[in-house]
Parts: structure tokens; sequence; C-alpha cells
């Protein structure tokens, strides 16, 4: 086997079907998202009103993606901090994530 099919096999294609995953599941939850617009809505207005607790239950009810532990609005109110599984943080800028729920619906 030459080197080029040797990285062909060992590197490109674990890459190329890594990226379709990521494709298809980002599909998927825009799909969810999208179904589901009315109660994406409901978890934002939750958050806004500070009732983080119904907002994590509501997310995790409608099996969207990251699964949630726990989410607030950092003190400076500018991101939305989201504690995933295993105890993971996720810093996500409020207008960041307003402008792609708008997009995706629409």
């Amino acid at each position: 086997m030459t080197d080029i099919q040797t990285w062909y096999e060992t590197t490109f294609m674990p890459w190329k079907e890594q990226a379709e995953t990521l494709r298809q599941e980002k599909e998927a939850f825009e799909l969810r998202v999208k179904t589901h617009a009315r109660e994406v809505k409901h978890v934002v207005a939750l958050l806004l009103e500070h009732k983080n607790k119904e907002a994590v239950h509501l997310w995790n009810e409608l099996k969207l993606e990251p699964t949630l532990e726990d989410v607030s609005v950092d003190l400076r109110g500018d991101s939305l901090v989201m504690t995933v599984s295993a105890g993971k943080v996720i810093n996500v800028p409020l207008k960041q994530m307003l402008m792609d729920l708008q997009r995706l619906l629409g």
C-alpha cells in the first residue's frame, strides 16, 4: 500500500465520516428545533424570566442537544452558560444564539 493510500484510509476517510456524521447531527437538530418552534420559543422566554430549571426540563424533554444539567445567564447578561452532561460548561453569546434561533425559526 502506498503512503497516499495509507493516509487516505487511516486519516482522510475517518475525518470524512466524522464530518458527515456532524453534518447529519446538525441537520437533525435544526429539524427538531423547527418542529418544536413554539416550545423552543417558550424555553427562551423561560430563560429571560430566570426560570432556569423549567427551561432545562423542557429543553431535555424535547431531546434537544446537548442534554442540559443547568443553564443560566452570566453576570454581565451577555452569554448563556450551559452545563451539559459530565459537568462540562459551554458559554454561548446570547446575541449569537438569538440570531441563530431567528434564522432557524424564521
